[in-house]
């Protein structure tokens, strides 16, 4: 009966329906179990559900780790790498995620990867970064399959494949990753790892720019001010996107980047 409570609760969590899995997580014998405190542990330092506590989060994260939980060995590592009651620690937070990686969990394969093609926590290594990448790949995850298509198409850590990473980026565009819609149509665009195709090009960048992002924007405003891909001329859709995409810029702060480039978020959820 008390693991069915468990698994009850785990499942709301996992649909985002915190409040309802609060009070299966609150009974003595659930929160003796690992997996309901590393959710306690995320529930509390995002404020879900229940007050936020960064002090209770770090403590049900560390009781989680200890007994050997991927869960609560990724939820310290994102305490030391977000600086959340301890001191900042890019050396200690990968050694936190290198640990949950090990024992499988994708999100901390996929920020170990982030790690080593980055060099923070570590020292830059793109070899490695592929092997990581190629695990939380194997287990779905569209921001490994994305990074991943950008290590195969500049060449990174192992050889330059523009099919293999026009294939990461398609998977990874199916699963809805802006980026990788906006590289797939790059790779369209420009008939690099497929063939060329104005269409299907403009069909990933308008799949990018209504998924939030911006350089698919700025690409469909060039787009229809120069009279490219195929697309008529048209001042007012041009104007359109170009406010779209500096609206966009402004509410997330980010800076106009080097088309395919790693993507810098870290995975901080672990359902």
């Amino acid at each position: 009966m008390f693991a069915g409570d468990i698994e009850k609760g785990l499942k709301l969590f996992k649909k985002q329906e915190y409040e309802k899995a609060l009070p299966y997580f609150q009974k003595p014998v659930a929160q003796k179990n690992p997996d309901v405190q590393a959710a306690l542990g995320y529930m509390y330092r995002e404020g879900l559900a229940v007050p936020k506590d960064i002090q209770k989060a770090f403590d049900l994260f560390l009781e989680s780790a200890r007994q050997n939980n991927p869960r609560g060995q990724y939820g310290m590592g994102t305490m030391y790498d977000l600086g959340l009651i301890v001191k900042q620690d890019k050396e200690k937070a990968f050694k936190w995620y290198m640990y949950a990686a090990e024992n499988g969990y994708k999100n901390a394969q996929y920020n170990i990867g982030i790690m080593y093609a980055r060099g923070r926590g570590t020292k830059r290594d793109y070899k490695k970064a592929r092997e990581w990448y190629e695990k939380a790949v194997l287990q779905g995850h569209k921001g490994a399959m994305t990074n991943l298509g950008l290590l195969y198409y500049r060449g990174w850590g192992g050889p330059k494949d523009y099919a293999k990473s026009a294939e990461l980026n398609t998977r990874a565009a199916k699963l809805g990753d802006d980026i990788a819609q906006y590289n797939l149509a790059r790779d369209y665009e420009n008939g690099t790892g497929v063939p060329k195709d104005y269409k299907q090009a403009v069909y990933w960048y308008f799949k990018g720019a209504e998924n939030g992002n911006a350089m698919a924007m700025e690409r469909l405003y060039e787009a229809y001010h120069l009279n490219r891909l195929g697309l008529p001329r048209d001042d007012e859709k041009a104007h359109y996107w170009a406010e779209k995409a500096r609206e966009t810029r402004r509410k997330t702060g980010e800076l106009a980047p080097e088309s395919m480039s790693i993507i810098e978020k870290i995975e901080r959820i672990w359902f």
